[in-house]
């Protein structure tokens, strides 16, 4: 019998999860304010995403051996995942445009908060929108560049590869100053996770395209599945409420939009390719660890 592979299972887990998590959101967060005592229903739903997280990073590790390296993107995979690579360049640009002219138009801040509380606070969200509008063009180009060398180009943009790093290090900062770090675990558990892991990714993800260091395989992989996990769940849990118009379930999660929404399915994709595509670790290489330094 042919040994199964706990990477493909971490990223079939990842997929069944994603869909627990809005289910379990949509059941329990509506009624939230129905729980008595100090235990609230959400989290349960928080308990088992975590759990969830915990699990694939398990499988990973065990089947760290699976991957001895990042395959770069070619084949029947490259035009739709470079094509998704665009369209999450767009969703970053237009999203981060509008809110541009949002708030010099009209002084409305994006999430979490409506309105600037701070001088810091100012400076975070300029360099959040800045560094969206570039990650945007960055991310654009970077799918052209795989179109035009029919195979995913590494090694190119060096600094430019690091602007999406820099847009989830401001959203991360400005939520962590905002009061909404503050709320309970039950409300900041999945916008705080969809952040670090979408920063996790996208640096991991700058190394690889950059070719700077050793980017871990399996490292890399957990956190695109990671990413996946919370980054699709999220906004797709925002839009069932907005469907039953639950208002204030609605506004939960406020962080979560189609930008992130477009990182989660580029994260998908290319954990999916890489676990597919992988070459497992010959029995003469040295040992894969997922947390190891890396080799310069």
């Amino acid at each position: 019998m042919q040994k199964q592979s706990k990477m493909k299972l971490a990223l079939r887990i990842t997929l069944v999860m994603t869909v627990v998590s809005v289910v379990l959101r949509v059941l329990l967060v509506p009624g939230v304010q129905d729980a008595a005592g100090p235990f609230r229903l959400t989290y349960l739903a928080v308990a088992i995403m975590a759990l969830a997280l915990i699990g694939v990073l398990v499988l990973v590790i065990l089947g760290r051996r699976e991957m001895a390296e990042l395959p770069a993107v070619k084949g029947r995979w490259l035009l739709p995942i470079a094509a998704l690579m665009m369209l999450v360049g767009v969703c970053v640009l237009v999203s981060s445009a509008v809110d541009l002219y949002n708030w010099t138009a009209y002084g409305i801040a994006p999430p979490p908060t409506k309105a600037v509380i701070s001088g810091v606070d100012r400076l975070l969200l300029f360099a959040t929108l800045i560094f969206g509008v570039l990650a945007g063009i960055y991310l654009i180009r970077l799918g052209l560049s795989w179109f035009r060398g029919n195979e995913e180009q590494r090694g190119t943009m060096k600094i430019w590869a690091l602007m999406p790093t820099a847009w989830i290090w401001m959203r991360l900062a400005r939520y962590e100053i905002s009061y909404s770090s503050a709320v309970d675990i039950y409300e900041g558990f999945y916008d705080f996770a969809m952040l670090l892991l979408m920063l996790l990714f996208l640096f991991a993800l700058a190394r690889l395209q950059a070719s700077v260091g050793k980017a871990g395989p399996a490292r890399t992989a957990f956190f695109a599945l990671g990413t996946a996990l919370m980054a699709l769940s999220g906004p797709l849990t925002r839009v069932v409420f907005y469907l039953l118009g639950e208002g204030d379930a609605y506004r939960a999660g406020q962080l979560a939009g189609i930008a992130d929404f477009a990182v989660g399915l580029l994260a998908a994709a290319l954990a999916a390719y890489w676990i597919v595509n992988a070459r497992p670790v010959q029995p003469d290489d040295p040992s894969q660890e997922l947390f190891s330094a890396d080799e310069e």
